[in-house]
């Protein structure tokens, strides 16, 4: 599958992460995808390294979780960890705290909110390449796992 890399596509996460000097790159893909698997197929990476941005609403905060393609949400844990009861956020909820769409939630440029807690598992931080969303549905970004923990504001867990 041909895949258009290009420099010039500028999403708002893309425009944020030139400011802070990161090396990444923009994919504009052609077919939509739903799935890590379906991602995986289209950009032909392992499914591991397609990162999962999920987002989770608590009793006292809400909490974004980065995962790797191939992990599962552990909500039992996280919210013992967090001494909170929690569940997925809805549709509209993902939108009204992240400013993103379902599917497209990227772990940057999320809107400053002192209820939102940024965790992302440290097993990414093994993998070489590093795929997640842009905000923007037909786009992904591509890093590193060391430009992502240059750039992650979040806890490694």
């Amino acid at each position: 599958m041909e895949l258009d890399i290009k420099s010039n596509i500028e999403t708002q996460v893309g425009k944020s992460l030139r400011i802070k000097n990161i090396t990444f790159q923009e994919m504009k893909l052609h077919n939509s995808v739903s799935t890590v698997n379906e991602v995986s197929n289209e950009i032909g990476c392992e499914p591991v390294e397609v990162l999962k941005t999920l987002l989770f609403v608590g009793e006292f905060c809400n909490i974004l979780l980065v995962l790797s393609g191939t992990e599962k949400a552990d909500i039992k844990k996280l919210s013992t960890m967090l001494n909170q009861k929690i569940k997925l956020a809805t549709l509209s909820q993902v939108f009204e705290i992240t400013s993103f769409y379902a599917g497209t939630v990227s772990p940057f440029l999320i809107r400053k909110n002192e209820n939102l807690i940024l965790l992302a598992s440290e097993n990414i931080l093994n993998l070489k390449n590093l795929y997640f969303g842009s905000g923007v549905s037909n786009i992904l970004i591509s890093m590193t796992s060391f430009e992502f923990k240059r750039v992650f504001k979040g806890k490694f867990i």
